[in-house]
């Protein structure tokens, strides 16, 4: 992925799904600025400590213990077989954990601009851009996990339906409106 795909700036605010322990956040805090915005959502508890204990110094991070989809509700996450694949979309077969689950529309709605969303939701990408109504990101890097089920097609076909353009790159999908 190209963090530096889409222009960031002092001041911005950046939105980083998916923040597992924080090196995209501390980047990003670290573009924007104290007069910039990083908000970090992580839903595993062990990654989201470790990242809460890697930003405790940073101001212009605002780290969020919770799940990004479709609707407000409760979920399990499925604890995956790294620290990196957790899943409310694949069961492992293995532990669960109970997670808060809100939408974009929810977490981002009384934020303000968001410059840019980076968005890694392991499997839940249609769920997060349905939930995904107002306050649109100008600029979205979005994993979208195929192996998890997701069809890239339905994805780049609602990215589209709200009003973006797309570039597909690997695993990502790059959008701008």
């Amino acid at each position: 992925m190209k963090l530096d795909y889409f222009p960031v700036n002092g001041g911005d605010t950046v939105a980083v799904l998916g923040a597992h322990m924080g090196n995209e956040v501390i980047h990003y805090s670290e573009v924007v600025g104290f007069s910039g915005r990083v908000v970090a959502v992580e839903p595993n508890l062990r990654n989201f400590s470790v990242l809460m204990d890697r930003v405790k110094d940073k101001p212009n991070i605002t780290p969020l213990n919770v799940a990004v989809w479709d609707r407000n509700c409760k979920l399990n996450l499925s604890i995956g077989t790294n620290t990196t694949n957790h899943s409310l979309v694949k069961n492992w077969g293995g532990k669960t954990e109970e997670v808060d689950a809100l939408t974009w529309d929810s977490l981002m709605g009384k934020v303000g601009r968001v410059t840019l969303a980076n968005v890694d939701v392991e499997g839940a990408e249609n769920h997060f851009l349905r939930g995904m109504n107002i306050n649109l990101p100008k600029h979205i890097i979005l994993e979208v996990h195929t192996f998890f089920g997701v069809d890239r097609v339905e994805v780049a076909r609602e990215l589209t339906r709200k009003g973006y353009g797309i570039v597909n790159e690997s695993q990502y999908i790059y959008a701008t409106r």
